[in-house]
């Protein structure tokens, strides 16, 4: 099941305009007045003289896109914070605010930050908001074997999983780097439909989304990254009627992030909430490929760059890595 930050960014993308979708530029054009003085009435006017000036569809599609974009990520930035907007205007309130999830009764729980950081990697294009003509993939060419990485699934392009039965969701959240050992007992999933998710025809990855923490894996991904796998966790078969899928627990528990330079949101208790900005302390991952950190062990999977080369070297499908910076953010 999509959860509320996933449906969030989803919902933000399917308000910014495909740059495959040029319609809209003749439907614009065609109703053009010169002496339209309605709210963005010159909007006609302008899109047709970037037409006679040479300016194709293509690009003034390419172009609104990339404006909405920044528009979007700007307003996440300010759900988190009214006064660190990302330009210099800045404002006074006279309290704050912040986009919360609830509960079925409609009381806030907690509150989704940081949601900026998952609105570019969401692109459903998968190209990360960069031009058509870059290939798709990562380029390793020069890439540190010890950079960090975030290991996600590719749901904008493949389809993804849920639980059939809800009361197996006891068992997922149990995914917090223990290992199951002979008290895992396979939990039944399936695909979601193209109504659930869409666009239709979505293909089926080696990868698909179950939940963050609960990376899921093909039989030609178990068979293709091995002892990788196998060495820093638990591979654990699901019940799925058109394949064999598996749910991978990482066992790997490092306490690598250095919480003196990284940010770090906590709760009124001390449990910490979310990190927003990572900075790990490479000296305690060397040799290491695939792990979690304690204070997010419920959540995130991280991976070095070793592990992101053997997918692509594989040509496996449906994975998706976030790279993480090394160093602090500048104040």
């Amino acid at each position: 099941m999509m959860d509320e930050r996933e449906g969030f960014v989803r919902c933000v993308w399917a308000e910014i305009v495909s740059e495959d979708d040029t319609g809209w530029v003749d439907k614009i054009v065609a109703s053009a007045r010169a002496d339209d003085d309605s709210p963005c009435g010159d909007l006609g006017t302008i899109t047709k003289a970037m037409l006679d000036a040479g300016i194709t569809k293509e690009q003034i599609a390419r172009f609104a896109r990339i404006m909405q974009y920044d528009v979007a990520f700007r307003l996440c930035y300010m759900l988190d914070d009214p006064t660190g907007l990302i330009s210099d205007f800045a404002i006074e309130t006279t309290g704050n605010w912040a986009l919360f999830r609830i509960d079925e009764d409609s009381n806030p729980r907690e509150p989704m930050y940081c949601l900026h950081e998952d609105l570019l990697g969401r692109d459903p294009t998968g190209r990360e908001m960069r031009p058509k003509h870059i290939k798709e993939g990562i380029d390793l060419s020069g890439e540190d074997e010890m950079s960090i990485w975030l290991w996600r699934a590719n749901s904008n392009r493949f389809r993804a999983m849920d639980l059939c039965d809800e009361r197996d969701q006891a068992m997922i959240d149990r995914f917090s780097g223990q290992p199951f050992g002979r008290s895992w007992q396979p939990i039944r999933v399936r695909l979601l439909t193209d109504e659930e998710q869409g666009p239709k025809g979505m293909p089926t990855g080696d990868c698909p989304y179950l939940e963050s923490q609960v990376p899921v894996l093909s039989q030609r991904a178990v068979d293709a990254l091995g002892a990788l796998l196998t060495d820093n966790g638990e591979v654990l078969p699901l019940r799925y009627d058109e394949g064999s899928y598996y749910a991978y627990n990482v066992t790997r528990v490092v306490d690598a992030l250095d919480k003196e330079r990284s940010e770090i949101d906590y709760f009124d208790d001390g449990r910490v909430l979310d990190i927003d900005h990572h900075v790990f302390d490479l000296t305690r991952l060397r040799g290491v490929t695939i792990f979690k950190v304690p204070e997010t062990a419920h959540r995130d999977v991280f991976v070095t760059t070793a592990f992101v080369r053997a997918v692509q070297e594989a040509r496996l499908t449906g994975f998706k890595f976030v790279k993480l910076p090394r160093k602090p953010r500048a104040s």
